[in-house]
């Protein structure tokens, strides 16, 4: 189907410059058989000095081509017309792929696409079907579009390739993150080093020697700056040669949960509360904010002063960067045409302004009769987390917990999930964490339940956890109280009016 989305350019047929043919080079030290040079050189300052002018785009799981937006669920590729107030609403299916859509990145109107399978390059008024393959690659963990080519990590290696499909060529090893800024790499390697290079990997300048807690870091770009996230927010200005401390009052707890905006910064601290830290010398200090319903990188964007951002395509959430007044839109029901979601979508008010529902809490509301909340229930691990779904809401839980077969979950009835720990229920000694029970507006049974909280609301039901009070496991065994302390925690999260929610649970 050809959308009203026309390219700014045609396609870019620049090929990645002087990439190399020797092959992989192993560790960040030896960078495309270059000598590393320290960055005080006087050949390092004359190499960042001649960085050519380059536009790049990273990828994430959603992507804007003019006022569109676009995501991947499963195979298939979704497109929604953003409105003046920045909501969605017109969605359409644009076709699908052979394997499950990853990440997007979109340059001069032109929109490629990583699966399962590879990077695909497509015209964005086109459907997945006509989109071309450039790079037959699986496992491709992150790629940046840039204009001189696309540069794409696998398992630890970095690759090249020219925008026009041509072959790639290996640029380095050893890496745990990259971004594109100042027509330069800068890497984050395995073994902690961050440094500087030419995008094909030439003239590496060593930024940084070895840094602890690598593996839980990573890298943004704004703009021509880089930012490096760990327990505190560094930064590498563009043409700076070191790393300067933004001065967060807080550790942060969640890098990815980081999110840099126009002004500022939101994070959430170790003691799992969230705040906003301005980028202003004469701010009084970092504000701590109601919540954080923010994910950084790869999940979202930020476009005039809104986040947009998904985990599995299934529901986009509309942040104001300010206010942190947020919408969720259903994918499903955009496709179906509900106008509730895109009421006074073209009103020109400021964003947010009726975000919020008002619910009537009184007798007479939704019936539990044939109700069942347990209904087409489905458990599958997608990135980084796993999604439990029913008819009714979806709940996102730790992926590593749920791969390691920590959790039992039970209806018990129709209103009624409890969610136990398995080892400790198989060994006898109860293992329940919390129950999920679903009540009608007009039935405030719960409120006497100690240990008590909402965990959200639909239009007819107000979905409540309550947690266990008593002794769940062998208290002289240490993993069984280390695990199930781990899973307390995440049930405690799940509170709407809780700091540390991050919109883990959803009803629909």
């Amino acid at each position: 189907m050809r959308r009203p989305t026309r390219p700014n350019a045609a396609f870019v047929l620049l090929a990645l410059c002087a990439l190399l043919g020797a092959g992989l080079v192993v560790g960040l030290a030896g960078c495309s058989g270059q000598a590393v040079s320290d960055a005080s050189s006087k050949e390092a300052a004359e190499v960042s000095d001649e960085a050519p002018e380059v536009e790049g785009r990273a990828s994430a799981y959603v992507e804007f081509v003019d006022d569109y937006l676009f995501w991947g669920e499963d195979e298939g590729l979704r497109v929604a017309s953003i409105a003046r107030n920045g909501g969605l609403e017109e969605l359409e299916d644009a076709g699908a792929f052979d394997d499950d859509v990853r990440r997007l990145a979109a340059l001069d109107g032109v929109l490629y696409v990583s699966t399962d399978g590879g990077i695909y390059r497509m015209d964005a008024r086109d459907d997945a079907e006509d989109a071309e393959l450039l790079v037959a690659q699986g496992g491709i963990e992150d790629f940046w579009v840039t204009s001189q080519g696309i540069i794409y990590l696998v398992e630890g290696d970095l690759y090249g390739a020219p925008v026009d499909g041509g072959d790639e060529e290996g640029l380095m090893s050893g890496v745990w993150d990259y971004v594109v800024a100042d027509g330069s790499l800068v890497v984050l390697g395995e073994d902690g080093a961050l440094l500087r290079c030419g995008l094909d990997g030439t003239e590496a300048v060593i930024v940084e020697e070895a840094r602890d807690r690598y593996d839980e870091s990573l890298l943004l770009a704004e703009g021509d700056d880089v930012y490096l996230v760990s327990d505190k927010l560094l930064v590498l200005r563009a043409g700076e040669d070191a790393l300067e401390d933004v001065g967060l009052e807080r550790e942060i707890r969640d890098t990815v949960d980081v999110v840099i905006y126009d002004g500022g910064v939101l994070y959430e601290a170790s003691n799992e509360k969230p705040y906003r830290h301005v980028f202003d010398a004469d701010a009084a200090g970092d504000e701590e904010v109601d919540h954080c319903l923010f994910r950084g990188k790869p999940y979202g964007r930020v476009r005039d002063g809104l986040n947009y951002y998904t985990i599995l395509g299934d529901e986009i959430r509309v942040t104001d960067a300010q206010s942190l007044e947020y919408e969720d839109f259903e994918a499903d029901e955009l496709l179906d045409g509900d106008a509730e979601k895109s009421a006074g979508a073209s009103s020109g008010s400021s964003y947010g302004s009726d975000a919020s529902t008002s619910h009537d809490d009184s007798d007479g509301a939704g019936s539990t009769a044939g109700y069942d909340i347990a209904s087409n229930i489905t458990l599958r691990l997608t990135d980084g987390l796993a999604l439990l779904s029913t008819d009714h809401f979806n709940l996102y839980m730790p992926r590593s917990q749920v791969e390691d077969g920590l959790w039992h979950i039970e209806a018990v009835d129709s209103t009624t999930l409890v969610f136990s720990y398995s080892k400790a229920l198989e060994a006898g000694y109860g293992g329940r964490v919390f129950t999920l029970e679903a009540f009608d507006w007009g039935d405030n049974a719960y409120a006497d339940i100690p240990a008590s909280f909402v965990a959200g609301l639909s239009e007819d039901k107000k979905y409540v956890v309550y947690l266990a009070t008593d002794l769940q496991y062998d208290s002289g065994s240490s993993l069984q109280r280390e695990q199930y302390a781990e899973m307390r925690s995440y049930a405690e999260s799940l509170d709407m009016n809780s700091s540390a929610n991050g919109g883990s649970f959803n009803p629909i």
